[in-house]
């Protein structure tokens, strides 16, 4: 789990900057959004359990952070075009396909122009998307927003 954890944190070091606002999809107990808030001005912290958000406040206690609680298809509460990089790291997989088109559609949404998703979620040899990364293992979706 380190060396993935290694991975999402690489990314965010390519696309940090102290100017910026970034939102995480997902922050479990706070191990990546830890990372997040030494790289961006202010790191917005979402998830859909109530337990990982305690988790995660009790583990990352910067003021550049928030927190809120995911309704499991919108981003609410947040403007169109109004954040720098959204970043989510192995969560997709553990939603419902039903799910997963409305918070990517969610995430063009509130992605400025130039913006950056950057989504890893875990690749299935047989699926055939697989070799986005070395590894073989994840894939990843990334680049800047034309919207």
């Amino acid at each position: 789990m380190e060396i993935r954890r290694g991975l999402s944190c690489a990314l965010l070091k390519k696309y940090a900057d102290a100017e910026k606002e970034a939102l995480e999809i997902g922050c479990r107990g706070g191990r990546i959004a830890a990372t997040g808030v030494r790289l961006f001005k202010k790191v917005q912290a979402e998830d859909l359990s109530g337990e990982m958000l305690r988790k995660s406040r009790e583990t990352v206690t910067s003021s550049n952070v928030s927190y809120h609680k995911l309704d499991g298809f919108a981003l609410k509460g947040f403007s169109d075009s109004s954040l720098d990089f959204v970043y989510s790291h192995v969560v997709f997989v553990q939603l419902s396909s039903l799910q997963v088109y409305p918070y990517l559609m969610e995430i063009q949404r509130v992605l400025k122009k130039g913006g950056v998703p950057s989504i890893r979620n875990l690749c299935f040899p047989w699926s055939g998307l697989c070799g986005h990364e070395r590894n073989g293992h994840y894939l990843i979706f990334g680049g800047q927003s034309q919207v």
